[in-house]
């Protein structure tokens, strides 16, 4: 087709054409007008570091600033929180809160709610390589009336700060709690496990490793000791046998020496010579017989006067002799014989006198110097037997002692290592917690203080002015676009589906042959009078004014509102 007959086709077409580019064009034009405006609010947070350096207090939030931002998000769009943040700034009506489930509400508001976070390229401190790090979020909300939108937003906002300040306090708090309760438990098993290790070596003082080589020592010093007092034992007991043989040769009293000179033997002397010399006439001579019965008379009167004068063991002794005696005489003669029934009264007399010196005990002292002095002797050897076998018998329980402290030392010395590992583990991990609780309770201050890392409100949400959506100008630009578009394709799709003759070139290619004549469009009586020129003036009249009101409107809803323009004018004219 040539373009004289584009042009006639256009001509042709011209009425479907219009219809349906303005029908698109006026649906455009009210989808621009009619659709709900929506205003959007933005506010920008800044994340600043903590004021002290790291090295100097660290944090016990070790989260990334996005995670943090994500986790308060969650926090902050609860159905709770969004349902009361809808009641309070009433972005629902009554009748559709109660229509429309809480679940489709909070979903709405989440979709209405934007968050954007912002990145910059610093230089990581400890790896000291760029890397991007997170400085700031926005946080937009929108709705249809733009002071709600400011108010939710700057509502949002408080939520997000609070939030923020609440969960590192409360995750500080949380993590001193934690270590303080780990703190305590470790420090009952230290205190239990030193009181495991007092108590062992408490028991096993002498077998602990650490005494291992004084227990050698002693051991050795003891066994010397030991084997020095047996010795000196051995020779105490030897010597004393010797003084107790010395002392049996001795007489406890002195002769006593006459004013002529003759020395007198003691009543103990005089006694044991008496019997003597009673056994000697007793062989010789008959019981009755007179010299043997005047040193018999003699030999009782001695012993009397001994039994009233000497102590106990005298009288003891004396008794002991007199029922020796009196035994040798029952072998021989019967009970009434007149000696055995004198012995039994000796005997008799004796235990009486036993009996009553048990009361009031006399004793004789020994006089002779030499019996005196091997006495002493023997007394103070006998002193030193005591006091050596009381050594002796110490010592020998020191050596089994350490000999059993040896014995048992590899047992104790294993559960002694197990006990001290256990109390340096304990001891080393106690320290370590109160290290972590130390500065956790300095990262707890530095929260409570806010000179940790903290969210900083730079931009608050400002009155929005103008709708965010929708883009009237693009709905219209792209209406008029689609209007045009579908009125030509229009054309051409009936034009495609005309198979009718319009041209001569037409009727060349559907006959081969060019036509001889051609007769120019010869219009009727009618159509001159549809198209006479006053239907068209009024027709033109007509679309300029509805064009006029289109230009006016589209001022009014995509570049200033009218009755701001008309301020305007009036206050450039000196009126307003």
């Amino acid at each position: 087709m040539s373009l004289d007959e584009y042009i006639a086709a256009f001509k042709r077409r011209r009425k479907p054409i219009m219809y349906t580019a303005f029908a698109i064009f006026v649906i455009a034009l009210l989808a621009a007008l009619l659709w709900p405006p929506t205003y959007k609010a933005s506010a920008t947070i800044l994340i600043e570091e903590q004021e002290i350096p790291d090295d100097m207090v660290r944090s016990t939030i070790t989260s990334y600033a996005n995670q943090q931002i994500e986790v308060i998000r969650q926090r902050v769009l609860t159905l709770s929180n969004i349902m009361e943040m809808v009641r309070k700034f009433n972005l629902y009506d009554e009748g559709e809160l109660a229509r429309t489930p809480a679940t489709e509400i909070a979903q709405k508001f989440i979709d209405s709610v934007a968050l954007e976070v912002l990145s910059a390229d610093v230089i990581d401190p400890r790896s000291g390589r760029p890397t991007a790090a997170t400085i700031a979020f926005t946080l937009d909300f929108e709705a249809s009336d733009p002071r709600k939108t400011q108010s939710v937003t700057n509502e949002l906002v408080n939520l997000f700060l609070n939030e923020n300040l609440r969960s590192r306090t409360e995750q500080a708090g949380s993590t001193t709690e934690f270590l303080r309760k780990e703190a305590n438990v470790l420090a009952e098993e230290v205190r239990a496990l030193e009181t495991a290790l007092v108590a062992f070596k408490a028991q096993h003082q002498a077998a602990l490793p650490e005494s291992f080589q004084m227990n050698m020592q002693n051991l050795t010093r003891y066994q010397t000791q030991l084997v020095s007092s047996e010795s000196r034992l051995i020779e105490l007991n030897r010597r004393q046998l010797d003084l107790e043989a010395q002392l049996a040769s001795l007489s406890p009293y002195s002769p006593q020496i006459l004013s002529t000179g003759e020395a007198v033997l003691s009543d103990v002397d005089r006694l044991k010579s008496l019997e003597s010399e009673y056994r000697q006439l007793s062989a010789r001579y008959s019981p009755n017989h007179p010299d043997v019965e005047k040193v018999r008379r003699e030999i009782d009167a001695l012993k009397m006067n001994l039994g009233n004068q000497g102590g106990s063991d005298d009288l003891r002794k004396l008794l002991a002799s007199e029922e020796a005696e009196l035994t040798a005489l029952l072998a021989t003669y019967s009970s009434d014989y007149p000696e055995v029934v004198l012995k039994k009264e000796n005997i008799e007399r004796i235990k009486r006198q036993i009996s009553a010196s048990s009361n009031e005990q006399v004793v004789v002292k020994p006089d002779n110097p030499a019996y005196i002095m091997t006495d002493n002797q023997l007394q103070m050897i006998r002193m030193e037997k005591r006091s050596l076998t009381e050594q002796v018998a110490s010592l020998t329980k020191q050596v089994e002692s350490l000999n059993k402290a040896a014995t048992d030392a590899p047992t104790v010395e294993r559960e002694y290592s197990n006990l001290v590992r256990n109390l340096d583990v304990a001891t080393a991990n106690y320290q370590e917690i109160q290290s972590k609780l130390k500065t956790a309770e300095l990262a707890g201050e530095l929260e409570s203080n806010r000179k940790g890392q903290r969210f900083t409100l730079i931009e608050p949400p400002a009155l929005p002015e103008e709708p965010f959506s929708p883009n009237r100008t693009a709905i219209l630009l792209l209406g008029t676009f689609i209007a045009i578009g579908a009125g030509i394709g229009l054309a051409v799709l009936l034009e495609l589906a005309d198979q009718s003759i319009r041209s001569a070139r037409g009727l060349e290619l559907a006959t081969g042959s060019a036509p001889l004549v051609m007769v120019p469009y010869i219009t009727t009586p009618e159509e001159d009078r549809r198209n006479r020129p006053g239907k068209t003036l009024y027709m033109t009249i007509g679309l300029g004014v509805a064009a006029v009101i289109v230009a006016l409107l589209l001022i009014h809803f995509f570049y200033k509102p009218l009755d701001v323009m008309w301020y305007v004018v009036l206050n450039k004219l000196g009126i307003g």
